[in-house]
């Protein structure tokens, strides 16, 4: 794109270097990272935001001029534990160091070589402020509701009527990953539509370091069916090139973190994984009685399904355990009454004179053979 690659020009405010359709400036002071912005704001701008690798390139050569680190726009603080730009752009782009980031809700600066690097906010560093006349989308409205809290390393982001937790610290296979999903009141990511599968690839592109690839909740039943977990009708795919492969053993999904395509693997292997819930709708007001009474119809996404069938199929197992050992002991019990029991060796068709003296003898024996 050849209109990425302008050469700076004077045609920008003061003290401020043009570069494509933003104008930059370099902050040659060490400051915290909102002392930084407080800076960028008074000028009419903000700390930086890198959309493309070619305004990487010209920032970190920027930067290189004066052999510091700079504060980039990326603050989890300031924009609800997600990293996004702080001028309103989505995290399209990214270039985090080696395990990185490494929180949540930190503030981001950018190394000597170009990678960027979570750190406390009170650091102090250089920074670059940028004035842009291009706008970013506007987000598509959120559906009423709240995620839950973020609880150790569960941290939920919001999209429309539902809250995704995106694990990478524990990753899991697939059978394991969906009972932690089910313990959170949750279930493995089901993918409904465009809009849905755009917002998982820019958060999954941030992590892509962590993780190439997440479990989502769509497998292959017995029947060669392939089926969303929560039981949302499947209207949507996205398989990468060439997938769903033909291999028996491969009957689960994951996705890819760096194009967002999908591909069937193993359900044995382990891998990070994304759980998905709906928001939760706090009333704001009581119900009428009427409404009290009415019974609640369940989703078709409900868990309670998924709950009782796993209760069914350990009670069968159960069950058919029970029987197979009491078989067993009943035909040990056959066998030690025909051949361990005196009174039984005849078989003649007729019966025998019975010695009464001998009959008691006979059934201690039996009694001791059965114990």
């Amino acid at each position: 794109d050849r209109a990425l690659m302008l050469e700076p020009t004077t045609m920008a405010p003061s003290n401020y270097i043009k570069y494509a359709n933003s104008s930059y400036k370099i902050i040659t002071v060490k400051l915290k990272w909102q002392d930084a912005r407080k800076v960028c704001e008074a000028e009419g701008a903000q700390i930086v935001s890198i959309t493309n690798g070619f305004e990487h390139s010209f920032l970190m050569l920027e930067a290189y001029k004066f052999g510091q680190k700079l504060w980039i726009g990326l603050n989890g603080n300031e924009t609800s534990a997600q990293y996004r730009w702080i001028d309103g752009w989505r995290l399209r782009y990214s270039k985090w160091e080696a395990g990185e980031p490494k929180v949540n809700d930190g503030c981001v600066f950018m190394n000597l070589d170009g990678s960027w690097k979570t750190s406390t906010c009170n650091d102090e560093y250089y920074a670059a402020c940028k004035k842009s006349s291009v706008q970013p989308p506007i987000d598509p409205p959120q559906l009423p509701g709240k995620c839950p809290d973020s609880v150790q390393s569960n941290s939920w982001v919001p999209f429309h009527g539902h809250c995704y937790s995106f694990e990478t610290a524990s990753k899991k296979n697939w059978p394991a990953a969906s009972l932690h999903c089910i313990r959170l009141g949750a279930s493995l990511v089901s993918i409904d539509n465009a809009a849905e599968s755009f917002f998982l690839l820019h958060t999954l592109e941030i992590m892509a370091d962590k993780a190439p690839s997440f479990w989502i909740g769509m497998y292959k039943n017995i029947e060669g069916a392939w089926l969303w977990l929560d039981n949302n009708v499947v209207d949507f795919v996205k398989w990468n090139k060439g997938e769903p492969s033909s291999q028996k053993s491969e009957n689960c999904v994951e996705i890819y973190s760096h194009s967002g395509y999908w591909n069937n693997a193993p359900c044995t292997a382990y891998k990070a994984f994304i759980c998905k819930m709906a928001k939760i709708v706090e009333l704001t007001e009581a119900p009428s009685r009427l409404e009290v009474l009415q019974p609640k119809e369940t989703p078709s996404h409900s868990m309670t399904g998924i709950v009782v069938a796993l209760v069914i199929v350990i009670a069968a197992g159960a069950l058919l355990a029970g029987y197979l050992i009491l078989k067993r002991r009943r035909k040990t019990t056959d066998l030690d009454t025909n051949f361990d029991n005196t009174l039984y060796f005849n078989r003649a068709t007729t019966a025998a004179p019975c010695d009464m003296k001998s009959l008691v003898p006979n059934i201690e024996q039996n009694e001791h053979a059965i114990m």
